[in-house]
């Protein structure tokens, strides 16, 4: 069995968006609950997409960030992951764990961290471990806005998974400013879809579509095919005249 429990204060957790909001490079310090004999035990952290649209697609840190460990972007050059020489600098999340372990899949190319579970302390049945985020959510040529999920699983020394839980993460500079703005706009069935732009998207040359004025398109589309419509009428007409003046020749 493996539940969890967030408890560091450099974070919000959001029970209406089961949601955790911390800043990049922030601890977030998690508890797990666990039951029975942890001997020979690891949890691993593997970030994923929460969108079912980009959940094939592998969570990878920006330029920007990545560039401070590796300028010349030789982590990845070789089609081989060399993070390890690197600071680890493909890695979103990370553990403050000294026996962590970082790892690479090959096949969908996505990096976790593995940490071994100690013997709990007699009468305990929790074993607390700090993480951090080393990228921000809103990153572009990262996450660009998409929300992510974190799983964490238990699995044995052969890699079986015994357990397994879920909690989403939102990684940004105002944790309580954009949990309270998010959690307003819930209720009203307006939670926010990063994976969509906010504002006005450009439809055509001659007409925009926006949330706020969602008929103006149509509107002009609608007059522009009444105004073609009258143009091949008279056009029409003045074919009949013509036929009928020929037929009188």
């Amino acid at each position: 069995m493996i539940s969890v429990l967030i408890l560091t204060n450099h974070n919000r957790f959001s029970k209406v968006l089961k949601q955790v909001f911390i800043d990049m490079n922030k601890m977030l310090l998690i508890n797990f609950q666990l039951s029975g004999d942890v001997t020979g035990l690891f949890i691993r952290a593997l970030p994923v997409y929460a969108s079912p649209d980009f959940s094939g697609i592998p969570v990878t840190r920006c330029t920007v960030h990545s560039v401070e460990s590796d300028p010349k972007g030789k982590a990845h050059s070789s089609g081989f992951c060399n993070c390890s020489k690197y600071e680890n600098v493909g890695h979103v999340i990370r553990s403050q764990s000294s026996d962590a372990q970082y790892y690479y899949d090959d096949l969908s190319r996505r990096h976790s961290v593995l940490v071994p579970l100690r013997k709990l302390q007699v009468g305990s049945h929790s074993f607390p471990i700090g993480y951090y985020f080393t990228c921000k959510t809103s990153c572009p040529g990262g996450m660009q806005r998409r929300p992510i999920n974190i799983i964490f699983t238990l699995e044995t020394a052969c890699g079986d998974v015994i357990g397994r839980r879920v909690l989403g993460v939102r990684i940004c500079s105002c944790p309580k400013r954009d949990m309270e703005r998010l959690e307003k706009d819930y209720p009203k069935g307006k939670k926010r879809n990063y994976e969509q732009p906010s504002k006005k998207i450009k439809y055509s040359p001659s007409c925009s579509y926006s949330t706020d004025e969602s008929d103006t398109c149509f509107t002009k589309l609608s007059e522009e095919m009444n105004d073609l419509s009258k143009i091949l009428l008279e056009f029409n007409e003045k074919v009949i005249s013509l036929s009928q003046i020929v037929n009188l020749l």
